[in-house]
């Protein structure tokens, strides 16, 4: 892992601008490995360059074995689909904000499939000789172009990364126009630096409406899923299909993800959630009970409820409040 160090704020920041980092930071994943084609030529189709016609584009050959690489592709889906889950879309190219409540336990897996990842390209590498005669073998009619299409083990190391990177971002301040003073007349320099602060007074604004869309999408987010739940199970009663154990711990992991990931403080659907998860049974024969059955979809009804009332835009309100945003 690489992890950048935290910008530094400068003296006299004001609180506000670090406000959302008291509860989380970004996190940027990348991860990149080498997909094992190659330019498609004319000659590897036996044909001359003047035969293929303008309208069309070769494309891709495969010089390694699919399955070879299909283990690096597993990693890289299984490491993305940790971050979706456990962050959320930040305003800045590809980062991803993570709150704090669930940092631990998603470097804690990051680490262990960086891991995974680095003894995968080992073993690649090890066997990198063999792939391409097997695929030689196999080919034995496109066994020239095939071999046109190889690179040296240690070139092709280089096209496997995976790497992920913390930190946190900051209004520009305290621009100095000490230089622009000196070479410029007063006058001109007074010019200039009304500019730029207008200039950055432009950034903040539009710095600070990201912000709010980011949080207002956080917590709609999550709202989400718990609507998708809770109306899924709703669905199912309604229609006195089966209730398995498998929509129950479905419905308890929405809950327990909510609860981890609500760094807003989006407390009227927390609450509603652990009434609910109070009555979750243990077991789904609970459901044959009629009286059971129809308390808990009240409490999923009660859910829903919440979820309709309840503004948005006055949660976010609050929390920018309280980190006086």
């Amino acid at each position: 892992m690489t992890q950048a160090p935290v910008v530094e704020k400068e003296k006299g920041q004001q609180a506000k601008d670090a406000a959302l980092w008291l509860d989380g930071c970004l996190v940027d994943l990348r991860i990149s490995y080498w997909r094992g084609k190659r330019p498609l030529a004319a000659q590897d189709l036996g044909l001359k360059e003047e035969q293929v016609p303008d309208i069309f584009t070769l494309g891709r050959k495969l010089v390694i074995p699919r399955e070879a690489l299909a283990r690096f592709e597993r990693v890289d889906a299984r490491a993305h689909y940790l971050i979706g889950q456990f962050t959320f879309p930040f305003p800045t190219g590809h980062s991803r904000f993570i709150p704090y409540s669930v940092l631990p336990q998603v470097l804690t897996e990051l680490k262990a499939m960086k891991k995974d990842f680095d003894e995968r390209i080992n073993g690649f590498l090890d066997n990198y000789d063999q792939y391409r005669q097997d695929m030689l073998d196999k080919y034995p009619e496109y066994a020239e172009a095939l071999s046109r299409g190889y690179s040296s083990a240690s070139d092709v190391r280089k096209r496997f990364h995976y790497d992920y990177t913390l930190y946190e971002v900051s209004l520009p301040r305290n621009i100095r126009f000490k230089a622009v003073e000196e070479r410029d007349a007063v006058a001109d320099a007074e010019a200039k630096r009304k500019a730029l602060e207008q200039a950055e007074e432009e950034y903040k604004r539009q710095f600070q409406a990201q912000i709010d869309e980011f949080l207002s999408s956080s917590v709609g987010k999550l709202r989400e899923a718990v609507g998708d739940a809770v109306a899924t199970l709703s669905e199912r009663i309604k229609k006195g299909d089966a209730v398995t154990k498998g929509s129950l711990d479905s419905l308890k992991r929405t809950i327990e993800r909510f609860r981890a990931l609500n760094f807003v403080g989006d407390s009227a659907i927390e609450s509603k959630l652990a009434e609910l998860e109070k009555v979750i049974p243990d077991s789904s024969k609970r459901f044959e009970e009629a009286e059971f059955k129809q308390s808990f979809a009240t409490a999923l009804g009660s859910v829903t409820s919440s979820l309709l009332e309840s503004d948005i835009s006055g949660v976010t309100g609050e929390y920018k409040r309280r980190l006086r945003m």
